[in-house]
């Protein structure tokens, strides 16, 4: 027998709850010795016994450890700590997380950001000697995309006078674009742009192991945290050689600094986060679990419809108008769903819109890409369907805007599917059904015409 464990109040408050807890779980499990359970969660008896001693929040990585010993939940354990962890900082207070995540850099987030000051340093010197500069890169490189000219505007004429506006801008005051480098061919639509661009191309590269280096250990440094050097040497070897692979590290630094143990980043928590590779999928994954059956539905369709499908290059996310999402089928339970990706950062919600937090979800959660490839015709049967439902509305709803033959059949198909009031929003829903209408009452009369 060991030693006792000394009473915990539970009514305490947060961090003796969430000890004593833990001490019920061991109790479920039959008891254990910390001996017996070291052997099964590999962390030493005397961390497990502190886990459970209310004295202060153990790291992640030892709860879960101690609660998958013990046959509990590590999904709910893990949202308890969490929940802890943001009201008990070992008794601190609570330090905003240097890194960002997913997010995007503001100006207000001008401590966080490092790794690039070569960079920043070239294009400011361009820019005093030229007033147009357009940043080319993939994906997830280190440059903001760009006002979806390519990928969400669906009106040639409102495109070409963007592009136009932009060029003229250009002659007064200085300009700067960012682009993806797959979308440089769709510039050449335009004579003033390619004219522009010949002086104007910026390339932005993968970042080098130093300037790596300095985004992992720079935010941190600046907010009293050390990151261990083990932990620096796997996430370096995780991206190299992946240009993409930015918002990534973004990520699983942000998750890390969840999992840290005090003022200290550290390899078990990196790898506890799912590193590069995986911290995104675990993240979405652990948040679609904590969904009812239901929720999970509306968060398939939910997510399916903020990506935007491309013929000639990578899919990438679409903002949809809040009020279209909101406007799908169960609308409740949609809120809800929002709320909890939205908490998960997996999507933006703002005022009037809604989007992936980033194009990286959809490329690093298999799950999201197994929906996208099940079903690859059908979503862009329904993309189109969502602009024209809201040209539609836009025009009063004026019957001749309605879908008709075949492009009413492809939707039609598409009504008949069991998701259908889930996936759907309200606008969809009309417009399919006044379509369906119309084209009943013109057979009707081609019918009464034919009988007369």
């Amino acid at each position: 027998m060991g030693r006792p464990e000394r009473p915990i109040d539970p009514e305490a408050g947060p961090l003796p709850r969430f000890a004593f807890d833990l001490r019920h779980l061991r109790e479920k499990a039959g008891s254990p010795s910390y001996r017996q359970l070291a052997r099964q969660a590999h962390y030493s008896a005397t961390a497990l016994s502190e886990a459970a001693g209310a004295l202060q929040l153990p790291s992640l990585a030892v709860t879960l450890a101690y609660v998958r010993a013990c046959d509990g939940d590590p999904v709910e354990r893990e949202r308890r700590w969490r929940e802890v962890a943001a009201a008990h900082e070992d008794g601190c207070e609570d330090r905003p997380s240097p890194y960002l995540g997913l997010a995007a850099f503001q100006p207000a987030d001008a401590d966080r950001f490092f790794g690039r000051e070569s960079l920043v340093a070239e294009l400011v010197d361009r820019l005093g000697r030229q007033r147009l500069i357009v940043l080319f890169g993939p994906s997830g490189s280190g440059k903001s995309s760009i006002e979806e000219v390519f990928t969400m505007c669906d009106d040639a004429g409102e495109r070409r006078a963007f592009v136009e506006a932009l060029v003229a801008a250009a002659e007064s005051t200085r300009v700067v674009v960012a682009a993806r480098a797959d979308f440089l061919g769709h510039c050449a639509e335009f004579p003033g742009l390619v004219l522009a661009l010949r002086d104007a191309q910026f390339l932005v590269g993968p970042m080098q192991a130093d300037e790596l280096r300095q985004a992992i250990e720079g935010p941190a440094a600046r907010h009293g945290l050390r990151v261990d050097n083990d932990m620096v040497a796997a996430a370096l070897a995780d991206v190299r050689g992946q240009p993409g692979a930015l918002p990534l590290l973004s990520h699983a630094l942000l998750e890390t600094w969840h999992r840290r143990e005090k003022n200290r980043l550290t390899l078990a928590g990196y790898q506890a986060s799912g590193g590069v590779h995986g911290a995104i999928a675990a993240t979405a994954e652990r948040a679609f679990a904590e969904l009812t059956a239901e929720g999970r539905s509306v968060a398939r369709s939910l997510l399916l419809r903020l990506v935007q499908l491309n013929d000639d290059a990578c899919d990438v996310r679409r903002r949809a108008a809040l009020s279209e999402v909101l406007g799908m089928g169960r609308s409740a339970e949609t809120a809800r769903v929002l709320d909890r990706l939205a908490t998960a950062r997996l999507v933006v919600v703002t005022d009037d819109s809604v989007e992936l937090g980033h194009e990286a979800v959809a490329r690093a959660w298999p799950r999201l890409q197994r929906w996208i490839a099940e079903d690859r015709q059908a979503l862009r049967v329904h993309r189109q369907l969502t602009i024209a439902a809201g040209a539609w509305e836009a025009v009063g709803r004026d019957p001749g805007a309605l879908y008709r033959g075949v492009q009413l059949a492809a939707v039609r198909d598409l009504a008949g599917r069991a998701d259908w009031v889930v996936s759907s929003s309200a606008v969809e829903r009309q417009f399919v059904r006044a379509g369906a209408e119309a084209e009943a009452a013109a057979h009707g009369v081609a019918l009464r015409q034919a009988a007369g």
